[in-house]
């Protein structure tokens, strides 16, 4: 099966996008007043538990297939760039392969995995660029494109289009040195759209959907 979309597919260029925007305003935006130096990049990598609200929401007319997305674990990473100590840009990069159930007559199973890819682009503000404890709030949006099938979904050739959605962010770094720190981050995603599902290149569901994200790990900022 030739899959829906690849390497070079519009999440990978929001990504992309995302982050030379992020990384030149950054690199352009004026030091602070007094002049203190502070660390204008931060990685992090984590283990993230995403909690996905998916299910079918066919166009008038359609059956539809009664399709119910599962949660999922993976391990991703995003980059901060701070234009100031307070402001700062992130960028998240994650790969997931939720399973994928129908309760629909005929089908009432597992119908195997979809691959996806969810770049997410977020505006954070920084409320303590000082202390140890460093909480922050953070919006933006989403762009989620689901690149490959396994299992059923493969053998029907089934096809799910791009989403795209709006992002709230929340979460700390918790420094256990000058640069070192141990995070915790959570970001709701509520899609704006309904992406269509498509068997055989016709359209046979939509699907309306939204998921949280919460993840820990640890970061490094220089």
């Amino acid at each position: 099966m030739t899959s829906h979309a690849g390497p070079h597919s519009v999440a990978a260029r929001f990504a992309l996008g995302a982050l030379t925007a992020a990384v030149a305003l950054a690199v352009t935006a004026p030091r602070p007043a007094t002049g203190q130096a502070f660390d204008r990049v931060m990685v992090r990598t984590h283990v993230s538990a995403i909690f996905l609200d998916a299910k079918s929401s066919p166009p008038a007319g359609l059956a539809g297939l009664d399709l119910d997305v599962g949660n999922t674990v993976t391990v991703g990473a995003d980059l901060t760039v701070f234009a100031t100590p307070n402001v700062a840009f992130n960028l998240l990069a994650a790969f997931i392969s939720p399973e994928v159930k129908s309760g629909a007559a005929g089908l009432n199973k597992s119908l195997g995995s979809v691959d996806a890819l969810p770049p997410a682009l977020t505006v954070q503000y920084h409320f303590l660029p000082d202390g140890k404890f460093r909480p922050y709030l953070g919006a933006g949006g989403s762009w989620v494109t689901f690149f490959d099938q396994s299992g059923d979904l493969q053998n029907l050739n089934v096809e799910i289009s791009d989403a795209f959605g709006l992002v709230g962010q929340g979460g700390f770094n918790a420094y256990v040195t000058d640069h070192l720190a141990v995070m915790m981050d959570f970001r709701w995603v509520e899609i704006l759209n309904k992406p269509d599902v498509k068997v055989g290149g016709v359209v046979a569901d939509r699907l309306d959907f939204r998921h949280f994200i919460l993840s820990g790990g640890v970061g490094f900022s220089f």
